[in-house]
Order: C-alpha cells, then sequence, then structure tokens
C-alpha cells in the first residue's frame, strides 16, 4: 500500500515497510486501515482476526479523527497498532499499542506545536493525553524512549525499543546506471553534497546553504542537491527565508532543489553523491541517515538525539550549529579519499545491522505479549 502518496516521510516509510514485513510473515493476520470510503473498511475486515495495523493517511486525518467512528468501526477485544502518536484512540475497548517515532511538538511547543493550525493541535494533544494509558509503546529508538519517559514518566518496561531500517532498495547500484539516470532526469553534474530532509529549522537546511556558499568557492563544479523537503512550495515562511539565503549568495545556479523525488532517483542520488549533510538539531531516528550508508554514501551528521545512536561509527559527527566546524568536515570529506573509502565500508557495514525482517520480528513479538 502507498501510503502519503510520493511525499513519504520517515512515518510514512515506517508504516509502509512494517505493513509489508508483517503481511509477508503471518499470512493469516488480517490488516486493515481505514480509507476514505467506509464500505472499504466492511470489505477488508473480518472479525475472526483478532490482530488489527491501523494505518495513518494524512489526507484523512480529519475524517479518522472521530473516536465514536473508531469505536464503532474495530470491534471489541482486537489489538489496535497506531503506527504514529499522532492519533491515539481514547477508548478501552480494545487493546493499543502505539509506535512513537519522536516527540517534537512536545520537546519544541514553541516551534512547532503553537505552529499547527488549530486543528491539527487539538488533535496532537488530546492523542498524546493517551500514551501513558496505552497498553504498550514502541520507541524507534532509545533517545525516543528516555524522550518518553522525560516528558510522561511513564514506566520504561512498558516500552519498548524496536529500529526501523532502510528499505531494501537502498543499496548500491551500479555507477554508470545512477550516472546516466541522474544526468538525464535532473541534468545533474558528477559532483555534489546531497541534503535529504525537509526545510523546517531544526533540519537546519540554512546552515547547510551557507556552509556550502564557502565550500563551493574552492570547488566550482560542485552542487548541493536538496531533496525529501517542501522547498518547491513558494507560500511556506521558512522556504522563503532559504530563497533569501540563495540569493544573498548568488548559489541559484549551484544549488538544485528537487523537492519530493521518487524512492528509485533517491536511491541513486545516495549513490552519486559526495556525501550526505545532515545536520539536523531533532531526530528520534534518522531514517535518511541509515538509508544513505546502505547505499555507501559518506555521511556527516549531527551529533545530537537519535543520531549517533544510529549511525555508530558509520558517519562523522559535527555540532550542528558550529558552521565552521561543518565547513572543516565537509572539506576533510572532499579532499581525502582514503576517509571517503573508509566511511563507505563503515556505513555499510552499520547499516546491515538493521532489517525490516528484523523490525517485524520484534514487532510480531510485541502483539503476541497481548493476545
Amino acid at each position: 500500500m502507498q501510503l502519503l502518496d510520493r511525499k513519504q516521510r520517515g512515518i510514512g516509510k515506517y508504516t509502509q515497510l512494517l505493513l509489508r514485513d508483517l503481511k509477508a510473515g503471518n499470512p493469516k493476520l488480517n490488516f486493515f486501515s481505514l480509507p476514505i470510503k467506509f464500505e472499504n473498511v466492511i470489505e477488508k475486515y473480518s472479525p475472526d482476526n483478532r490482530i488489527h495495523l491501523f494505518i495513518r493517511k494524512l489526507q484523512f486525518l480529519m475524517w479518522l479523527a472521530s473516536n465514536s467512528l473508531i469505536n464503532m468501526i474495530v470491534p471489541q477485544g482486537v489489538l489496535f497498532h497506531s503506527v504514529d502518536q499522532l492519533f491515539i484512540p481514547k477508548t478501552d475497548r480494545f487493546k493499543r499499542i502505539v509506535t512513537v517515532h519522536d516527540l517534537i511538538p512536545t520537546v519544541y511547543p514553541k516551534e512547532y506545536l503553537n505552529n499547527l493550525n488549530p486543528y491539527f493541535r487539538r488533535t496532537y494533544l488530546e492523542s498524546i493525553k493517551q500514551l501513558p494509558k496505552v497498553e504498550h509503546i514502541i520507541a524507534v529508538s532509545n533517545y525516543t524512549k528516555k524522550d518518553i519517559i522525560k516528558y510522561f514518566s511513564i514506566d520504561e518496561n512498558k516500552i519498548s525499543v524496536i529500529y526501523e531500517a532502510a528499505d531494501p532498495i537502498y543499496r548500491v547500484h551500479r555507477p554508470h546506471h545512477c550516472l546516466e539516470n541522474l544526468k538525464n532526469k535532473f541534468m545533474l553534474s558528477e559532483d555534489f553534497i546531497l541534503f535529504v530532509g525537509g526545510i523546517d529549522p531544526r533540519k537546519n537546511l540554512k546552515t547547510v546553504v551557507e556552509v556550502f556558499s564557502e565550500i563551493s568557492k574552492e570547488n566550482r563544479n560542485l552542487n548541493l542537491v536538496i531533496t525529501g523537503s517542501d522547498i518547491m512550495v513558494d507560500e511556506d515562511p521558512s522556504k522563503r527565508k532559504i530563497d533569501k539565503l540563495i540569493k544573498k549568495y548568488k548559489l541559484k545556479e549551484k544549488i538544485l532543489p528537487l523537492g519530493f523525488i521518487d524512492t528509485n532517483d533517491l536511491a541513486c542520488l545516495y549513490n552519486r553523491a559526495k556525501m550526505l549533510i545532515y545536520p539536523s538539531n531533532y531526530e528520534g531516528f534518522g531514517l535518511p541517515v541509515l538509508e544513505a550508508m546502505a547505499c555507501g554514501c559518506p555521511v556527516i551528521s549531527s551529533n545530537r538525539t537519535s543520531i549517533p545512536e544510529i549511525a555508530g561509527n558509520g558517519a562523522i559527527f559535527i555540532d550542528p550549529d558550529n558552521i565552521e566546524e561543518i565547513k572543516i568536515a565537509v572539506k576533510r570529506l572532499l579532499n581525502d579519499k582514503l576517509l571517503s573509502n573508509s566511511l563507505r565500508k563503515r556505513g555499510l557495514s552499520r547499516a546491515k545491522l538493521f532489517s525490516w525482517k528484523k523490525t517485524r520480528r520484534e514487532t510480531f513479538q510485541v502483539y503476541k505479549r497481548f493476545l
């Protein structure tokens, strides 16, 4: 099932891949989503099965938010897995398991919670109140688990850490194939640095542009490719700030904003990039870091929150607020082939420690505890 269309970020990818692997590994289980047409629910639902996986589709969130509707559709006694803390039903009719990816609105209320539209803000606040009341929580990293305990005083035994993994499509590809594909589709040069992520302030794209403005003076054939973000949306205030920076440093010809792209194209970008630069201030997991490493792409990443836990020895860590430190790391990686090759090998080895088969197995073990 395709979730969130092309604009899949961490949670959308997690949901799609978890469902795919759970279905493959447990063919007798019944899974249903809550789609736009009620008759589709009736068609897919079977009362003889006791495990249901709730798939959050952002475009239908207003429809899904009615607890009375959930209580009407989901029968008593099932195990209900909400794959995103943004929607946790208020009920005692069935057992609830929730996957928590991060607590960004809770950790940064001024920057994120207060900027949500009133409906989403209310949905988040009402849902998150249910977190201490659910039967079990799956955290995608130890860092996220610590945040849950810190902000909600939940017993650590009620929380299981189950890591995500990169989609198997993220792997080392044939160099010639990727190079031709990127040239034909995006008219992209051979030398580029890659940024993958949103344009919200915590992702630190502003810092990446500032660093690139200095690096590009010494590397005139080097480009910066930006993808996985809403940088194509003109009315976004963060986008306007980035545009001003690009104009200020005269980088329009050197920066390629691709917005959201297909998974195959992103895999090729990882394969051909000189490096992924990922100076995020807060992540619950940090999937792009793992995707890049699985493709043999050297990674420079933030030394904060969950990222060191996920990247291990497969990345160069930097202070995301220290522009000079980031510049030094980028220059070093551009000029030191031995270091670049070493990072590629270490990243590939690190990425192999994560798999959706393992995620699926550990998730199903949690299910079995509550059946």
